[in-house]
């Protein structure tokens, strides 16, 4: 028996993606004790047949799904969870309400079932353990219902109501995915599940609208500039789109925007510096899952991979601004994070000019929804003359996430360029050229 079977359903449709997240969770597992099992087939069997045959199939002593249009963002903590002997290891899941805002559901026994909202939002939410967390095998004689949907609360409307013990790990594990555009599980309102043991029908979960999974390209890559439309910026612009398309790498796209209104964002003096947010939110919504912000000071001298390899490793990519938040953070802010300004001095600034994030990853997409969070409650406004706005922000919530111990070093990717300047390291890849 090995300690843990994570099983992946799928269909030929979506071969690719669920090779993709194969091949993540294999890198995941490393050298644990752990089984990855997918099933594709030509769809001859319904969504709950297919899950009981992965089910029946898993030696693991534990078993969890992973759906193949959803994410496993880390492992470690559930496998260790495993030499535990108790009903189920729940955690955290990171979901997307339609606008694009993020909410965290926290999974555990005795919690009930519920869709906190606000304003068209639903908010963070506690709820009892689905398909997702890891159940003890004792609970695989279980049955799920041969339906296309609503198979899971088949399943769990019988394990519930006799699973006693859980083992918490209070972080997010999972990111729910799911799209009503790419899904192929049926919803019509007729497929419902009828447990025998009772009269009543399972309820019918409900979804959320989801960033699209493919872009035109086909490529998951990409580096997102905006200007508001001044012709200084515009030629700026045009200057760095110039310098991605000749670089040596050909990993990504570049996509530019001229105006705030080309990503519904707020105009600058309004809200100074948001359209960095939505144009990040705009190509999301476009399907990139890795996306680097650049402003149009910068200019690309060398192959951009080891920042994709760095951001894939890390999550994220920072590179250290060399001031401290408390030296540019306006009272406002230091209330709306509770923090003290001896605190804000403690916490070192990255250059917010040229940062990138992996979408897949948990840690980079709790961040990201808390950055613009704080950019939707005013934290960017202030005066140029005692706070940098987003990059302010950032900066306490990187802090706030120990990502500061995987920050670049400052021009250790990124430079300035200048007589007073010295000569940019070999491992610099962009250059700070200016207006």
């Amino acid at each position: 028996m090995t300690q843990l079977s994570i099983l992946i359903p799928s269909i030929p449709s979506r071969f690719e993606r669920a090779k993709s997240l194969y091949e993540k969770i294999d890198f995941l597992v490393g050298d644990k004790d752990i089984e990855i099992l997918m099933l594709t087939d030509n769809k001859k069997r319904t969504i709950g047949e297919k899950r009981e045959a992965l089910k029946n199939a898993s030696n693991g002593k534990y078993f969890m799904f992973v759906d193949d249009d959803d994410d496993l963002l880390e492992i470690e903590d559930v496998y260790n969870a495993t030499f535990e002997d108790v009903d189920v290891i729940t955690f955290k899941q990171l979901c997307l309400n339609a606008d694009k805002t993020t909410f965290k559901v926290t999974f555990g026994l005795g919690n009930e079932i519920e869709h906190t909202s606000h304003n068209g939002r639903y908010l963070d939410c506690k709820r009892p353990p689905f398909h997702i967390c890891a159940w003890n095998q004792r609970f695989k004689d279980y049955q799920f219902p041969s339906v296309n949907y609503a198979e899971d609360w088949g399943w769990l409307q019988q394990v519930l109501p006799i699973a006693k013990t859980e083992k918490h790990i209070p972080k997010i594990v999972h990111s729910y995915n799911f799209d009503p555009k790419v899904t192929e599980a049926s919803t019509e309102s007729n497929i419902v599940w009828q447990n025998p043991n009772e009269q009543k029908s399972t309820p019918q979960p409900t979804t959320n609208k989801k960033y699209r999974m493919t872009t035109k390209t086909g490529k998951t890559r990409a580096i997102v500039n905006l200007v508001n439309g001044n012709g200084n910026y515009l030629s700026c612009q045009t200057r760095l789109e110039h310098s991605a398309y000749n670089n040596a790498d050909k990993s990504f796209d570049f996509i530019c925007f001229q105006n705030e209104s080309d990503v519904n964002a707020p105009a600058h003096h309004d809200n100074p510096y948001a359209f960095k947010i939505y144009a990040i939110e705009k190509l999301r919504e476009m399907g990139y899952t890795e996306i680097f912000w650049m402003d149009a000071s910068l200019v690309m001298v060398a192959d951009f991979s080891p920042i994709w390899e760095w951001i894939w490793q890390k999550g994220f990519f920072f590179e250290e601004a060399g001031h401290w938040a408390g030296s540019w953070c306006n009272q406002e802010t230091l209330n709306y994070f509770g923090i003290t300004r001896e605190q804000a001095m403690t916490m070192p600034m990255f250059a917010a000019g040229y940062c990138g994030f992996d979408f897949k990853n948990g840690k980079a997409q709790e961040f990201f929804a808390e950055w613009k969070e704080s950019m939707l409650n005013g934290c960017f406004r202030g005066s140029w003359t005692d706070h940098r706005h987003d990059m302010t922000c950032a900066s306490i919530i990187a802090h706030k996430h120990d990502m500061v111990k995987d920050y670049s070093s400052g021009g250790q990717f990124f430079a300035y360029i200048g007589e007073v300047y010295g000569t940019p390291l070999p491992t610099v890849v962009g250059h700070l050229v200016g207006r």
